[in-house]
């Protein structure tokens, strides 16, 4: 199971359509994660341990249509998280 992931982890899969990352052990999504991700349409991060989203973690995902952020210890989130994602259609964040 994935605790961790490294910022520019993703930087060399800019055409990235779907990531699953469900059912791991993150507990922060930083800022620079998903900053090479602006293809990206679906994010599943549901089942993890997040604790924390910092207020950028989604500020390049402009082609997201679909997030799931279920099932995580998420108890505070920043009123711009999702500021940039101007094509979200689904946004799941239950259980939380």
């Amino acid at each position: 199971k994935i605790n961790f992931i490294e910022n520019d982890v993703f930087s060399y899969l800019r055409t990235l359509k779907e990531l699953e990352l469900e059912s791991n052990l993150l507990k922060k999504i930083s800022n620079a994660i998903f900053s090479y991700l602006d293809k990206l349409e679906s994010l599943n991060l549901n089942h993890n341990k997040i604790i924390e989203i910092e207020s950028m973690a989604f500020e390049k995902l402009t082609s997201l249509k679909r997030l799931n952020l279920g099932f995580n210890k998420i108890r505070i989130l920043d009123e711009n998280l999702f500021e940039n994602l101007k094509n979200l259609e689904q946004l799941e964040i239950n259980n939380n």
